[in-house]
């Protein structure tokens, strides 16, 4: 992982989570990544989404997720690509 990419996930999410651990791991399921890989574009993942246990229904018929996580998964991904992407945050 690229240090710039690994200190912009760590940032974002202890923004919210102060102190959670953030491990690097291979995703096994599909990606768009793939896509960009081919391309030459190195592609990095980070979804910002926690929940409980109780909480998680992804994949499933139910699939869905708390609005509070919802929207600091957008908040999360919306850091990053200011982060990473080097303009200005406006909030």
């Amino acid at each position: 992982m690229r240090p710039d990419v690994m200190k912009a996930i760590a940032d974002a999410v202890h923004d919210k989570y102060p102190g959670v651990p953030v491990v690097p791991y291979l995703e096994s399921g599909g990606t768009d990544g793939k896509v960009y890989r081919t391309a030459g574009i190195p592609t990095f993942a980070s979804s910002g989404l926690f929940s409980k246990p109780s909480e998680m229904y992804a994949h499933g018929l139910n699939e869905r997720l708390p609005v509070r996580s919802f929207y600091k998964g957008i908040d999360h991904i919306y850091r990053l690509a200011v982060e990473l992407g080097g303009a200005k945050r406006t909030q």
